[in-house]
């Protein structure tokens, strides 16, 4: 398995308890923040998501601030996720 930066971070929340992942999540995109800036692209923030599989909740990292967006995402909605996701990839 190859990584390449600017890597994100994906986590499964455990029990459907999307909100015990936000700290798991968090860490992760602190670890990715660090993986980035020793692979030479400093960027200016880390996305991250929380997911059940049903439900998504999405997060950004900007400096050492985590934001996270207070909409809840579905999976009756694809379209929508791939979109936000797709988001960030690009940035």
């Amino acid at each position: 398995m190859f990584l390449e930066a600017p890597a994100v971070a994906l986590v499964e929340a455990k029990n459907e308890k999307i909100v015990k992942g936000f700290g798991q999540c968090i860490a992760e995109m602190i670890g990715a923040r660090i993986y980035n800036e020793r692979e030479g692209q400093t960027v200016s923030h880390v996305f991250g998501a929380v997911t059940t599989g049903h439900a998504w909740k999405f997060l950004k990292l900007e400096s050492d601030i985590a934001y996270i967006d207070i909409e809840d995402y579905y999976i009756k909605n694809p379209g929508k996720i791939l979109g936000i996701l797709l988001g960030m990839v690009k940035q």
